[in-house]
């Protein structure tokens, strides 16, 4: 059988984490690259269209939309945009009141009412959260507990049992878990 000696094998991981660093280098070098560039016109025109929904289409944006009405305002969105509007300008001129409302917007502002939109979805999920936990606990905490704890009921027939095992002959003990071992039957 073939085996390297400790020299090779240190040597090898060696190279292996170096390829693997110049590797990973690279990677991040080329995602460096890629972050820099200015995107054209037209990315951008497309990236506004997906943020912009149809006023007349039900669930759809601008990109989405086929009508004619969308195809009217993707128009105006490149022209905006051509002529060195922001995306927020853009946004703006089509939220307007006097236009089509905060509801051309696919994600609405996080501010006055819209906040409740924002703000309910984390909450809700935050209370589940919790009462899973709470719930987990509480399971938790009551699966050690003993069956005479649970039933009120035991405290009162415990003068019974003993009289009725004094009248068979039965001999009793009691363990942690409070039942009556029959020792007659153990051997005890």
């Amino acid at each position: 059988m073939f085996t390297l000696s400790p020299a090779p094998k240190m040597h090898f991981r060696k190279l292996a984490w170096a390829t693997f660093a110049v590797v990973w280098a690279a990677l991040v070098l080329a995602l460096i690259a890629c972050s820099n560039r200015v995107p054209s016109l037209e990315e951008r025109a497309i990236a506004l269209d997906r943020q912009l929904m149809c006023p007349i289409c039900d669930g759809q944006t601008l990109d989405e939309s086929h009508s004619t009405l969308a195809q009217q305002m993707k128009e105006v969105v490149r022209e905006k945009l051509a002529a060195g509007e922001t995306v927020a300008q853009i946004k703006a001129y089509f939220s307007s009141p006097d236009r089509y409302g905060v509801a051309v917007l696919a994600a609405p502002p996080a501010s006055g009412v819209n906040i409740v939109l924002w703000v309910l979805p984390i909450a809700g999920t935050a209370a589940g959260l919790a009462g899973l936990y709470l719930i987990a606990k509480s399971m938790r905490r009551g699966s050690g507990r003993s069956t005479e704890k649970a039933d009120p009921d035991s405290a009162l027939l415990e003068p019974y049992m003993a009289e009725a095992s004094r009248a068979l002959g039965i001999e009793t003990s009691r363990r942690e878990t409070g039942r009556a071992i029959d020792r007659s039957k153990t051997g005890t």
